[in-house]
């Protein structure tokens, strides 16, 4: 994917996002910084899937030596990362339940489900 698509995609999702949050009363200008962390760490992960993509899982030295794609190390901790600031928020399923404590829940407004399926 190449770079401008990523950044739209990071961009449009974070839009959803502070939308959400908004209309849940549950941002502020304190939260500048992590919804910033957050966009960096999907805007790699997006990059790190993209390297794996069209590198592979597996790198061959010159050597002809096999290993594991570094990329794929850059994936994980880029998402665990944003994971665990979209749990903070309650932009999962679960943590969205354990927020809102007994209120509707809508998957409508959920930009997570939007973002993992590329809208």
């Amino acid at each position: 994917m190449e770079q401008n698509k990523i950044d739209k995609r990071v961009r449009s999702y974070m839009a959803a996002v502070r939308k959400v949050l908004k209309g849940r009363d549950r941002s502020g200008a304190a939260d500048v910084i992590s919804l910033d962390i957050l966009a960096n760490s999907l805007r790699q992960w997006l990059i790190a899937l993209d390297v794996v993509e069209r590198l592979g899982i597996v790198l061959e030295s010159d050597r002809g030596n096999k290993s594991k794609n570094p990329a794929i190390d850059v994936a994980n901790a880029s998402l665990r990362q944003a994971l665990a600031i979209m749990q903070d928020y309650g932009l999962t399923a679960i943590s969205r339940k354990k927020l809102e404590r007994g209120e509707a829940k809508t998957e409508d407004d959920n930009p997570l489900v939007e973002f993992f399926e590329g809208k």
